[in-house]
């Protein structure tokens, strides 16, 4: 019995000892187990991410030096491209300053030159002779000769035109003839013969663009310089090469309206009738006459009023009492009438 007892006793010892040191190796596995856990995730995972996002930040801040400096590049960029749409301006203007000048020169050299079209060809024609012939015969210019036209030849051959003649294009020795000839071409209304002056082709391209334009009624050249009128109407308008013609009829073809005139003041009348008897022998009182001064000083309409009384008396038969009419009439100065007065003779 004792004996028995003894070995039950050591086998729960056992049994405890065992149980313990399994516990203890239970707890080295787990943690030996999370140990190689985390080192194969520190090695397979977080290392390698670690690493990528070293790298991503590298590269973002490498976007964002690149970024800073393609900024800077493009400010710098701007600001030339600003400098060059400047001087690029500037020698628009410049450019279009000499086209002026040279197309006035232009202009100026062709200051006794004249076009004509519709002047029927001739064979072996004398083109001096036939604009001689025109200008004596259909505008009834006389002094002039061979001798005042320099030269007078076709724009082209003759057929090159189609069906009508080309036109002729001459210089006079004397401004003064040309002149006459632009004044009197009206007479060749109602013809097929047409006279202009002789325009530079920037001019003549100026023209034509006058005349299409919608906000113009009528365009129309004179020595040399391009004029016209307004669909609205008011001041002549003088365009030159490059001007923007739909600003100039906006800004200065509008008709400007002229102020009203200030209304006039009606002056009140009081009239008062009064009947009162009186003696056949009783004489007729002479109206006196009265006479309005007026003036264009201004003055305001809260000035005075004037009282005037005209008492007429009418004599009547010596049967019949006779009739006095007093009339008051009250007369305030119109607005804008600064001496509006009252005199009596």
């Amino acid at each position: 019995m004792y004996s028995s007892r003894s070995s039950g006793g050591e086998s729960d010892t056992m049994d405890d000892t065992v149980l313990k040191i399994s516990r203890k190796e239970l707890s080295d596995i787990i943690s030996d187990a999370i140990q190689k856990a985390l080192h194969v995730y520190n090695v397979t995972v977080r290392e390698p991410l670690t690493e990528q996002i070293d790298k991503m930040e590298a590269e973002i801040m490498t976007l964002s030096n690149d970024k800073d400096e393609l900024s800077k590049k493009t400010e710098s960029m701007e600001k030339t491209v600003a400098e060059m749409d400047a001087k690029c301006q500037e020698l628009e203007r410049q450019i279009q300053n000499n086209a002026k000048w040279a197309n006035s020169n232009e202009q100026y050299s062709r200051r006794g030159c004249i076009r004509i079209f519709g002047l029927p060809t001739k064979p072996d024609e004398n083109c001096k002779r036939e604009v001689l012939s025109l200008i004596t015969t259909k505008l009834g210019i006389q002094g002039i000769t061979e001798e005042n036209i320099l030269a007078a030849h076709r724009l082209a051959p003759p057929g090159t035109a189609g069906d009508r003649p080309p036109g002729i294009i001459v210089r006079f020795a004397r401004r003064e003839d040309k002149d006459r000839v632009i004044k009197q071409r009206f007479k060749l209304k109602g013809s097929r013969i047409v006279v202009k002056e002789d325009l530079t082709r920037l001019n003549q391209q100026l023209l034509n663009r006058v005349l299409a334009h919608p906000g113009i009624a009528s365009a129309w050249s004179t020595n040399g310089k391009i004029l016209g009128k307004s669909i609205h109407g008011g001041r002549t308008l003088k365009f030159l090469p490059f001007d923007d013609i739909g600003k100039m009829v906006h800004t200065q073809g509008m008709q400007i309206p002229r102020p009203a005139a200030p209304a006039s003041v009606t002056a009140p009348v009081l009239a008062t009738a009064s009947t009162a008897p009186v003696s056949a022998t009783t004489p007729t009182t002479p109206t006196a006459p009265v006479s309005v001064a007026a003036s264009t000083a201004p003055v305001s309409v809260a000035a005075s009023t004037t009282t005037e009384t005209v008492t007429v008396d009418t004599a009547a038969s010596t049967a019949a009492p006779s009739t006095s009419t007093t009339t008051t009439v009250t007369t305030a100065p119109a607005a804008g009438d600064s001496n509006n007065a009252v005199n009596r003779g």
